[in-house]
């Protein structure tokens, strides 16, 4: 909850800023933009077999290409845009049993998709180049299904999504800007219950709980 509430009032005290500052609301160009990067996943595995009984621990890696599409409103040094991001699937191996001697591993297929309302600002311009940082906030959608040969589950949940950003732009023409960076992005937890294989019978839970380290390149064009 702090976090969702650092969030908005960050956003919020970026806008009011930026207007004090000069920002250009008058002459306001909307645009359209797209991204392609890599996403450099980590996920932390919890929950609790009752089969065991124990509980689901460690953490795995994983990186693959994300895709987002966006639609904004740009007004000089401030941004606004509302984008949908979507990850390829990762696949995540997480201890079944508790170290250092785990028995079974989770074999875990993971696919999320991800609306973002984000604010930018460009607190350097030198040279056309603008360098810029960034906070959004949205929702993650987040489909999960996993395996340890003796329980299994599948299942989505929507979760609450932040993320902060640093990047450059630069005009390859007065409408289209070419722009690249980093960004951090949590795409929260998500929980799905456990069966076991053959019987079916309830065996607890799984969660998995998302974030994203992401390297991307994206073009801007303004009308």
């Amino acid at each position: 909850m702090k976090i969702k509430l650092l969030a908005v009032a960050t956003l919020a005290t970026l806008a009011t800023t930026a207007q004090a500052q000069g920002v250009n609301w008058s002459t306001a160009r909307f645009y359209l933009g797209a991204e392609i990067g890599q996403s450099y996943t980590s996920m932390d595995s919890g929950g609790f077999n009752t089969l065991g009984p124990h509980l689901n621990t460690n953490d795995d890696k994983n990186h693959n290409t994300m895709y987002a599409i966006k639609a904004g409103v740009d007004m000089g040094r401030l941004r606004f845009d509302l984008g949908y991001r979507e990850y390829d699937r990762d696949k995540y191996t997480t201890d079944s049993f508790q170290p250092p001697v785990p028995t079974f591993f989770y074999a875990s297929k993971i696919k999320t998709k991800a609306w973002m309302l984000s604010a930018y600002y460009d607190f350097i311009e030198y040279n056309k180049f603008a360098f810029y940082g960034g906070l959004g906030i949205g929702q993650a959608r987040t489909h999960v299904s996993t395996n340890d040969t003796v329980v299994q589950g599948s299942g989505s949940d929507t979760n609450f999504s932040w993320q902060g950003e640093l990047g450059v732009a630069y005009p390859l023409t007065n409408a289209l800007h070419i722009n690249g960076g980093y960004r951090y992005v949590d795409l929260g937890k998500t929980k799905i219950n456990l069966s076991a294989i053959g019987g079916g019978a309830p065996a607890g839970d799984f969660s998995a709980d998302l974030k994203s380290n992401e390297f991307f390149l994206g073009l801007r064009y303004k009308f």
